[in-house]
């Protein structure tokens, strides 16, 4: 065993592998813009597309579902997951924010979330945690707390890789241009790392009798969090329902709200929750407006959606509540300047 593998109860996987020797099963890849396939030059040569040759080597027929999101993390994900995941049945789920997470009590807490969700849908969870190849860091140190106290299994790429990239044995600017997406070469290396994983997995057999979900490690908040968007009923004074259809999972910019004139509004009202968050779009060239969030019409915080960074428009998720539950949380957004672009209020998390 290699020490950048790390293996927990595989009951459940052994099962998922039983079931596809004579029965149809689905995987699916979850997480941020390496799985998404950022950087390779066709969606085919992402790491999560080649590792499906893994699986169609071993098994008769296996269905594959990619819900990677270009700059979101376990936050998002725990409240997306029910239906982009676990509403497609998934047998498999690997799961990896490691570069998008931090090493935060904050990430901890959405990371065992979206952990519990998938566990209790009774897929076999596996996790992977990707790195920043300039200097290595991450959000494994939180992760693996979780893989611990849920005895799961996983790979790290930052711990495969790093040290040979220090030791000269990988030069990092031939897998990555930018420090953070493989290129297709670095793709294909994770693919190898992440196929090595699968086929130790797949050699060790059923070594359980059975998995049990262990107690909450934190409070886990996110556990039974929802994603309104504008499916959810809302006062619109000025605000516009966002009309255009996702294509695909990472068409996250549509089904929300628009609103360009200083002065619009959007009320929602949701159910009292201890934790919330909001989605928006920030714009990378920038004259978007500026907003307001106020709760049972208190002021909370401003939301700028003009983005000083250029790789690309960002699905920014911001907290806007953390305490009691309110028997009343009415949320409104109000727009303090207007923008040639709207602000794009996507959804709530709650």
């Amino acid at each position: 065993m290699k020490e950048y593998f790390y293996f927990g109860n595989l009951y459940r996987v052994a099962e998922a592998f039983k079931k596809a020797k004579e029965n149809p099963i689905t995987v699916a890849f979850l997480g941020g813009s390496i799985t998404q396939g950022a950087n390779s030059t066709r969606i085919n040569r992402c790491y999560a597309s080649l590792v499906q040759k893994w699986f169609k080597d071993k098994f008769k027929e296996v269905n594959f579902i990619n819900a990677g999101i270009g700059a979101t993390t376990s936050i998002l994900g725990s409240a997306r997951v029910d239906e982009q995941v676990i509403a497609l049945k998934p047998d498999i789920v690997m799961i990896d924010f490691s570069v998008n997470d931090e090493n935060t009590e904050e990430f901890l807490e959405s990371y065992e979330s979206l952990v519990r969700k998938l566990l209790k849908s009774d897929a076999a969870v596996l996790l992977m945690h990707n790195l920043y190849y300039d200097d290595g860091h991450n959000a494994q140190e939180i992760h693996k707390m979780i893989a611990r106290h849920y005895n799961l299994s996983g790979v790290s790429i930052r711990d495969a890789l790093y040290p040979k990239i220090l030791a000269g044995d990988i030069i990092r600017e031939e897998i990555t241009e930018d420090m953070l997406h493989p290129n297709d070469k670095g793709h294909k290396l994770l693919a190898d790392l992440v196929s090595e994983f699968l086929e130790k997995l797949y050699c060790a057999g059923e070594t359980e009798q059975d998995y049990s979900i262990p107690q909450k490690l934190t409070k886990a908040r996110l556990e039974n969090a929802k994603l309104y968007n504008n499916k959810c009923l809302a006062q619109l004074d000025g605000f516009k329902i966002d009309n255009r259809k996702r294509k695909a999972i990472k068409d996250v910019f549509k089904e929300g709200w628009l609103a360009k004139k200083a002065g619009d509004s959007i009320t929602l009202e949701i159910p009292p929750s201890k934790l919330v968050y909001i989605g928006f779009k920030r714009y990378k060239n920038g004259n978007a407006p500026i907003a307001e969030v106020l709760i049972n019409g208190s002021f909370v915080r401003r939301l700028d959606a003009n983005f000083d960074l250029d790789w690309g428009d960002k699905c920014e998720v911001v907290k806007i509540f953390e305490g009691k539950r309110a028997k009343k949380f009415k949320i409104t957004i109000k727009l303090l300047t207007g923008g040639e672009n709207p602000f794009n209020l996507l959804f709530v998390i709650a």
